[in-house]
């Protein structure tokens, strides 16, 4: 197998997609804005991916890669967010990528960005909380 132009993903990163994300399908309560943006890119040749929440930090580092090889990591099951909170974290996936227009609820990304954390985080480590009124304890 030739790697043309430099253009392809290399093999691990093909193979680690395959193995650590599954199919992204629109929920139904998918504001029809952000599904007609999402129509649109995978019209256009981009792919969303689903992901759980230990296999998206491993992939943060990627983000600017995936990207450039037209693929998307949105949320998928154990990551416990609110509607809201998915809609904000996908806005801001796509918006990194240059395919969303809308801005992401800020508050309601932060929330989902420390759930995130959250569900990677053994329970008993009490290394996070998104707690606000706990705000200058360390």
């Amino acid at each position: 197998m030739t790697r043309i132009g430099k253009t392809d993903p290399p093999l691990w990163m093909l193979l680690g997609l395959w193995v650590s994300t599954s199919k992204w399908r629109a929920p139904d309560w998918l504001p029809e804005q952000d599904r007609a943006i999402l129509t649109d890119a995978m019209q256009g040749g981009w792919a969303f991916r689903c992901v759980s929440p230990r296999w998206d930090a491993i992939w943060q580092p990627y983000m600017g890669d995936l990207a450039r090889i037209r693929v998307i990591l949105l949320p998928g099951w154990g990551f416990g967010l609110s509607r809201d909170e998915a809609v904000a974290m996908s806005r801001a996936r796509m918006a990194g990528a240059g395919l969303q227009p809308l801005e992401p609820d800020l508050l309601a990304l932060r929330s989902a960005e420390c759930k995130r954390q959250q569900a990677i985080s053994p329970v008993w480590s009490g290394a996070l909380s998104c707690n606000d009124n706990k705000k200058g304890r360390r």
